[in-house]
């Protein structure tokens, strides 16, 4: 049986609709990133940034190692430091998820139609230059 998928390709206005809602299936599915990108908003929350560790000073004043830390300040920095890597897993696969769209955008649109984005730096910001077109 032969595969009857459509690719679509944004080549015109014309298609806008269609090649937008593939952009927003794949940006409000499970990692839900369309509040970053969405092209009607005229600000969007800044994309998160991935933490750094916790410093073991943090529970510790002067600690350098958690060599430094007794058993009570030991488990508060393993919760903190479990914590800080739970929340930097969640923000790199929303990261990931965008990185995902922008590829797609850049295999999805014409060049005639690229030009209207080269300038552009982040997903937000292409997809309104390719709205306003």
């Amino acid at each position: 049986m032969a595969n009857s998928s459509k690719i679509i390709v944004l080549s015109s206005q014309d298609n806008w609709d269609d090649w937008i809602f593939v952009v927003k299936s794949m940006a409000t599915g499970r990692r839900n990133v369309w509040k970053y990108i969405n092209p009607d908003l005229q600000n969007p929350p800044e994309l998160p940034i991935i933490p750094e560790n916790p410093l073991v000073s943090e529970v510790k004043r002067g600690a350098n190692s958690i060599l430094d830390l007794d058993q009570k300040k030991l488990e508060h920095y393993k919760f903190l430091y479990t914590q800080t890597q739970n929340q930097a897993s969640d923000i790199a696969r929303i990261l990931d998820q965008i990185q995902l769209i922008r590829e797609w955008i850049l295999n999805h649109t014409t060049p005639a139609i690229l030009k209207y984005i080269r300038n552009e730096c982040e997903v937000h910001g292409m997809l309104k230059g390719l709205a306003k077109r």
